[in-house]
């Protein structure tokens, strides 16, 4: 887990990037998909998760995948949306240091 600094506030973030996958996707008609990641603890409360634009990753042409820069404001247990097309996925992690 990477530190971050999110410079709008001056708070420490704690960086992470998500990997996801979507049946169709294609990195030539789309190279900034259109992925909404949204993220809430579950443990305490905190300001919500910051999400960066997403990328295309094409390091691998078989396996493309599209790539989401979050900053997660507090070590706890999250719970993580993203929102693609019509398609919604939601999963929890513990994130620590």
């Amino acid at each position: 887990m990477e530190h971050g600094r999110d410079y709008r506030n001056g708070l420490t973030t704690f960086r992470q990037k998500l990997f996801s996958w979507h049946q169709g996707y294609e990195w030539h008609r789309e190279p900034h998909p259109i992925l909404k990641v949204s993220g809430k603890r579950l443990d305490a409360p905190v300001s919500s998760l910051q999400s960066e634009v997403s990328n295309g990753w094409t390091d691998d042409p078989d396996h493309l995948f599209i790539v989401n820069g979050v900053n997660f404001p507090a070590l706890g247990c999250w719970e993580i949306t993203g929102h693609y097309d019509d398609a919604e996925l939601t999963f929890v992690v513990w994130i620590t240091p």
